[in-house]
């Protein structure tokens, strides 16, 4: 299987590797990427997955060779991101973003609108956080249809740990609906709070 992630900012090399091991059963994978930064995640990944990675240099370009039986469980992508000055795409480790409501400010129809825009930038630019937290209304917009699921999804893609209060999605009806991100609790939340330079978007 071939996998071209040439052109794509960490964590996506390594999020599109994944996702080929995970489909790929077990047959070789080549990723080919233009950077040796992201030939280097890619190795680092293949190493926590328990398979054997080989960097090679052909027609301009790198490729990623992946063999051997990859692991049950597979660590999360963003973890074998290198931040570095130089990095113009770049996951902030330690970052945090907290989302308590589904707009931003009092006017009900502009701070939606405004809300929209911010994640849909987000989700198109090249510093990311590590964290979106999201909490009281801020959950309604991980439902599937909502104007912002699109932009979640995408997020979650990039590497994105998009985490929704349980206790919110309880309070208004949304355990069972279909929606983006992960389900969390309030120790989770609070140590994730506590352990990461947090920037509010509410």
């Amino acid at each position: 299987m071939i996998v071209d992630a040439r052109g794509m900012s960490c964590p996506m090399p390594v999020v599109m590797a994944k996702k080929a091991v995970e489909t790929a059963g077990g047959q070789e994978v080549v990723v080919l990427v233009d950077e040796r930064s992201a030939a280097e995640n890619i190795s680092r990944f293949a190493a926590s997955a328990g398979m054997t990675a080989e960097i090679s240099h052909a027609e301009g370009r790198i490729e990623v060779r992946l063999t051997g039986a990859a692991k049950t469980e597979l660590v999360a992508e963003e973890t074998f991101c290198e931040v570095g000055a130089e990095s113009s795409g770049a996951m902030r480790k330690g970052r945090a973003l907290l989302v308590t409501s589904d707009r931003i400010g009092a006017e009900e129809e502009l701070g939606g609108v405004l809300m929209r825009a911010m994640l849909n930038a987000l989700a198109e630019n090249d510093i990311l956080p590590e964290k979106i937290i999201l909490m009281n209304a801020g959950v309604k917009m991980t439902v599937l249809g909502s104007d912002a699921a699109d932009a979640l999804k995408t997020l979650e893609d990039r590497g994105v740990d998009v985490m929704a209060c349980g206790t919110c999605l309880k309070y208004y009806g949304l355990m069972d609906a279909d929606r983006r991100g992960r389900v969390s609790n309030a120790y989770e939340i609070l140590n994730a709070l506590l352990e990461s330079n947090v920037s509010p978007l509410i």
